[in-house]
């Protein structure tokens, strides 16, 4: 999504990424990655069960589409780390739209850990929140 940034902002979007991570773990991962949105820290999987985002498969992630895209990221200098205790190796994440009343007007649930909605299918998401929010603007 990070190319996307722009037009996402255009449409009004206010767009975090959401950390399952202890804190500590997640400022030393933004200090050497920094990233060009905000960051909210949940660690546990509260949120993941609230939003009914799934967990995957060992087999999952170990399929030649994922050990492609960890690959990819290694080219690009992006190492995996070792996993904390406590972490959930195994929690799918998903994509949401919550327009400015805090009204989840959109929700991508991923269904193996590859698995990304279209670009085009969040854009749409956002100007179709922004444009029934009260207040023009979503997250």
């Amino acid at each position: 999504m990070e190319p996307h940034l722009p037009e996402l902002r255009a449409l009004g979007a206010d767009v975090w990424a959401i950390a399952l991570t202890p804190p500590r773990r997640a400022a030393a991962y933004l200090e050497r990655y920094p990233l060009p949105l905000r960051v909210a820290v949940v660690p546990g999987r509260k949120l993941c069960v609230a939003l009914g985002l799934g967990r995957t498969t060992w087999w999952s992630i170990l399929s030649p589409p994922s050990i492609g895209r960890y690959l990819a990221a290694i080219l690009r200098g992006t190492w995996p780390r070792k996993p904390v205790k406590g972490e959930d190796l195994l929690q799918l994440g998903g994509e949401v739209v919550v327009d400015a009343a805090g009204v989840i007007r959109w929700l991508y649930r991923s269904r193996t850990a590859t698995d990304r909605p279209r670009v085009s299918a969040v854009l749409k998401a956002v100007a179709q929140a922004a444009a029934t929010s009260p207040t023009g603007s979503n997250s």
